[in-house]
């Protein structure tokens, strides 16, 4: 079997915050500096929670993935991989399986190739990494990537201001600023595997994700919305995407009947896990983790007393809906 390598997609592999400036560009008329979009306060603070709001659903509208553009050489390299190297690419994203794949993958397909794969998942990335038996990840999120190489796995990132502090600290951690350095960074062709790695198989056997899509090759894609889905209980945490969830009034609810059979006694309704002085850590879609008590929520986004690793206050954060990947508390 081919090895495999997993690779994310959003500030991964097209430029998420070069389409975030844009936007605010297009929106406010003003030049923002790419380099500060590493919390979406810089925005919030400067516009105001309307056009934070209009400018993140700007930059993730579905309908608007066929207008992205990868980053300079990743079309060369990852199909020279295929090629040449004979690696299975697997692209593995966070985001919302009933909406995302028929969209995202033609786009895969067309500038990487027909024979990638892909996952759509809400959950934990590490678990299909083992279900792939892939070598490795590809990731910019700090925490995701970190969790990669504690696991044993091959662990790389294209280098973003927030996951250059981890690339600095860690040496199994590998870190490129242009594409065409992947192919030097890569393990040698008689380490491509997990199958032996016990630390690996360990790691995988705890998921953590409420909803996982299946894995869909893009000539799938079309029959994505009518894909099983695999349900994961969860140990330890909940997980829950804001994505699957309807906003009324100013209160989230579950889309989806009640169905209470298999469930922890303790697991909480929308209402508890948002509620006045929840703690929860929210992981945004450029890569930042925020823990925090949740101060407020409506119809735009969250408000959070956020904290420091060592539980310090920092300061208030206001996190669009839009501009949130996953939420999880315990």
């Amino acid at each position: 079997m081919k090895p495999t390598l997993c690779i994310d997609v959003d500030s991964t592999i097209w430029n998420t915050g070069a389409w975030v400036c844009a936007a605010v560009l297009e929106v406010t008329g003003e030049t923002l500096d790419v380099n500060e979009v590493t919390t979406w306060s810089h925005v919030l603070d400067t516009y105001g929670e309307e056009t934070t709001t209009i400018v993140f659903d700007h930059v993730f509208d579905p309908a608007r993935i066929h207008e992205r553009e990868p980053y300079p050489d990743t079309r060369e390299v990852l199909r020279a991989l295929q090629e040449s190297s004979g690696i299975r690419i697997h692209f593995v994203t966070h985001n919302d399986p009933e909406i995302m794949p028929p969209l995202l993958a033609p786009w895969l397909e067309t500038h990487f190739g027909p024979n990638v794969g892909l996952t759509v998942t809400m959950g934990d990335k590490l678990v299909i990494l083992k279900e792939l038996e892939a070598f490795g990840l590809i990731d910019d999120r700090p925490d995701t990537i970190e969790r990669v190489a504690n696991a044993g796995l091959w662990a790389a990132t294209k280098i973003q201001p927030w996951n250059r502090d981890l690339v600095a600290r860690r040496s199994d951690v590998h870190g490129f600023d242009r594409w065409r350095e992947l192919p030097d960074l890569l393990p040698p062709s008689n380490q491509l595997s997990n199958t032996n790695n016990p630390k690996a198989e360990s790691e995988g056997q705890r998921p953590e994700a409420l909803l996982t899509s299946e894995g869909l090759r893009p000539e799938r894609a079309d029959k994505a919305l009518q894909a099983p889905y695999r349900k994961a209980k969860p140990e330890g945490r909940s997980v829950l995407m804001c994505v699957n969830a309807m906003r009324e009034g100013g209160v989230l609810e579950r889309e989806e009947a009640e169905n209470t059979e298999g469930m922890r006694e303790d697991a909480p309704q929308m209402t508890g896990f948002f509620g006045r002085g929840s703690l929860v850590t929210v992981s945004a879609r450029t890569g930042v983790d925020l823990e925090g008590y949740v101060c407020d929520q409506n119809e735009s986004g969250l408000l959070l007393d956020a904290r420091d690793p060592s539980g310090d206050p920092t300061g208030y954060e206001f996190l669009p809906w839009s501009s949130i990947e996953r939420v999880s508390a315990g």
